[in-house]
């Protein structure tokens, strides 16, 4: 990382802030997350989703069972997968979400389910971290987090992001700098995120 920066454990989010990825038709995440609160609907931690038809690819914590979840397909020929596991809030969990032909949950090192997609067609949207991109309404489900950090897959698999928490110097702006492309992704929501400890 530059000079300019600060390297941070983690950045936080109050459930305002969000990243833009700019990566559309994901095939993996893996991200270091602790959820402080689990929203009334959808807890979403990454993703994309469009309407006509209705195309997802997400991973979320499932409101209801507190389990990490993807979504991933056209609707009516979509895998949503659930690990066995509940996530503890306010804990460390390492998360990722296999999102293509096969669609697989991995819960703290753990192959926890997957499934064959019929149809992981692109939403043709820029995927969100901290929430995800709904249609033509923006951030929906913003999610209240600590993320340590996050490392996105392209279709191709090659890692198109390796997102790092950080803090410029010069303005003291959190957000995530990416080692791939030598780009500082700052907030793309409301507010700011909160700063954790300098590594």
């Amino acid at each position: 990382m530059p000079s300019s920066f600060k390297r941070l454990e983690y950045i936080e989010s109050r459930g305002t802030e969000y990243i833009d990825t700019g990566i559309q038709n994901t095939s993996k995440v893996q991200m270091g997350v602790s959820v402080n609160q689990l929203n009334s609907e959808h807890t979403l931690l990454y993703g994309s989703q469009n309407e006509t038809p209705t195309r997802r690819r997400s991973a979320r914590i499932d409101t209801d069972t507190q389990k990490f979840a993807v979504s991933i397909g056209t609707a009516g020929n979509n895998a949503e997968l659930k690990s066995e596991d509940v996530v503890t809030l306010n804990t460390y969990h390492n998360m990722v979400a296999v999102l293509s032909s096969t669609a697989e949950v991995i819960l703290d090192g753990d192959l926890v389910v997957s499934d064959v997609v019929n149809d992981d067609a692109s939403t043709g949207l820029n995927d969100y971290l901290f929430c995800y991109n709904y249609a033509n309404l923006g951030a929906r489900f913003n999610t209240k987090a600590k993320m340590y950090f996050a490392k996105i897959w392209d279709e191709d698999n090659a890692l198109a992001r390796n997102f790092v928490p950080a803090q410029r110097i010069s303005d003291s702006v959190v957000g995530m700098y990416d080692t791939v492309t030598g780009t500082f992704f700052t907030n793309a929501g409301s507010g700011g995120f909160i700063a954790g400890p300098e590594m």
